[in-house]
């Protein structure tokens, strides 16, 4: 077996035993989430003709969209409509752990984003019908870009 689908097969094994999404929810925590970011980007940084290279750079996509804002009620302060302290903690560590990655040339443009706006993520939502409104539009504009943005990472036509 060649080593792109043994690589495959470990990513793909990973989430067959615990999946990371189901039911419209998370399964998994935020850094078991980056571990398999890593893991997958690994695959596509030593693979770029790899034959499974589309079907783990959209689990790539799915990761990241995940990471960066798909636990939306565990990573918000209700209050003051900011990221929370650990979550921002938990992306800083990120970028410490793994400095080399592409995730995190995104993970820190998210951070710059963020910072910008004192970690305010939500505009606050209409009284009596959501707690979170829409997001600030510069994180909307980015959360809208984030597979664009990591397509380009792995272009390998450049």
């Amino acid at each position: 077996m060649s080593a792109d689908l043994r690589d495959y097969l470990a990513i793909r094994a990973e989430e067959s035993k615990r999946k990371f999404a189901s039911d419209g929810g998370l399964r998994i925590d935020r850094n078991e989430l980056a571990e398999r970011l890593v893991g997958s980007e690994g695959y596509l940084a030593d693979y770029p003709d790899g034959l499974k290279r589309a079907e783990i750079k959209s689990l790539y996509d799915s990761y990241l969209a995940a990471y960066i804002h798909g636990y939306r009620y565990d990573a918000i302060d209700e209050k003051t409509m900011k990221l929370l302290p650990a979550v921002k903690q938990q992306y800083t560590n990120f970028i410490g752990q793994h400095p080399e990655t592409k995730t995190a040339q995104v993970v820190k443009a998210y951070l710059d984003i963020l910072n910008q706006n004192n970690d305010v993520v939500y505009n606050p939502g209409v009284k009596g019908e959501s707690i979170l409104g829409s997001p600030k539009s510069n994180v909307s504009e980015f959360w809208d870009g984030l597979e664009e943005r990591a397509g380009r990472l792995f272009d390998t036509k450049k």
